[in-house]
C-alpha cells in the first residue's frame, strides 16, 4: 500500500508525513525536491523552460525508481501530482514565444504521465491545504515568500486531483494543528485498509 501526502511548497507535507509514518508504524519516503540538485539543476532558480521541464522529468524518474525499490506500506511525502504542479506552474499563455513547439508539445506530455504514474502506484493520496502562515527554510530549496505562487500551485494540485478523481482514492486535508492533521490522514488510511480487507473477505467467499 502506497500514501502520498501531497501539496504545495512550505504546506507542512514532510513534516505530517514523517509524524504519520510514526505513527502507523510504516515506512517513510523523503521525495525532497532537493533531489533536483544532483542532477545538476537549481529548482528554485531561473531556468528556462526547456531546462526546467528537463529536471522535472529527471525528478519524477528519480520519484519513480524509489518508489519501485520501496517496502509498503509506504508513505511520502510528495507525488507526482507535485511535479505535475510545478512543471505547469511555469507555462503559460505566451510560453510559445519562449520556447519551442515540441517543448510545449513534451510539457504536456509529462502532466499526463504524471496523472498516469499516480493512478499507478498510488492507493491515496492526501492534498493538503497551504498553513496560513508561510515559513520559508533556508536550509532547503524552496522558493521565497510567495503568496501568489503558492496559491497557484495549490489549484494546479487540486485540478490534477480532478482530472483523475473518479481513478484514484484521495482526501483533501484543511489547515488544522499538525497533530489532527495527521490524526485525520491516518483515520482515512485505517478505513481505507478496512475497505479493502472486507472485500478481500466477500471475495474469499465466492
Amino acid at each position: 500500500m502506497l500514501y502520498g501526502v501531497c501539496g504545495t511548497h512550505r504546506s507542512g507535507k514532510t513534516t505530517a508525513a514523517k509524524l504519520l509514518a510514526e505513527q502507523l508504524g510504516i515506512e517513510f519516503l523523503d521525495s525532497s525536491f532537493d533531489v533536483a540538485k544532483k542532477f545538476g539543476y537549481n529548482p528554485v532558480g531561473d531556468l528556462s523552460l526547456t531546462d526546467r521541464l528537463a529536471m522535472q522529468i529527471l525528478v519524477l524518474e528519480d520519484h519513480i525508481e524509489k518508489l519501485k525499490a520501496a517496502p509498503r506500506p509506504l508513505v511520502t511525502d510528495r507525488t507526482p501530482l507535485d511535479y505535475f504542479a510545478y512543471t505547469l506552474a511555469q507555462f503559460g499563455m505566451m510560453s510559445h514565444q519562449q520556447t519551442e513547439p515540441r517543448i510545449l508539445e513534451a510539457a504536456h506530455a509529462f502532466a499526463q504521465k504524471c496523472l498516469e504514474e499516480t493512478k499507478t502506484y498510488y492507493d491515496m493520496v492526501f492534498v493538503l491545504d497551504p498553513l496560513t502562515v508561510y515559513t520559508p527554510d533556508p536550509s532547503k530549496a524552496t522558493p521565497v515568500a510567495n503568496p501568489a505562487f503558492q496559491l497557484h500551485i495549490h489549484a494546479l494540485i487540486h485540478g490534477a486531483v480532478s482530472q483523475i478523481h473518479r481513478e484514484i482514492n484521495y482526501a483533501m486535508v484543511p489547515v488544522m494543528p499538525l497533530q489532527d492533521r495527521v490524526d485525520f490522514i491516518a483515520q482515512q488510511i485505517v478505513e481505507r485498509m478496512n475497505d479493502i480487507d472486507d472485500l478481500r473477505q466477500v471475495e474469499g467467499m465466492h
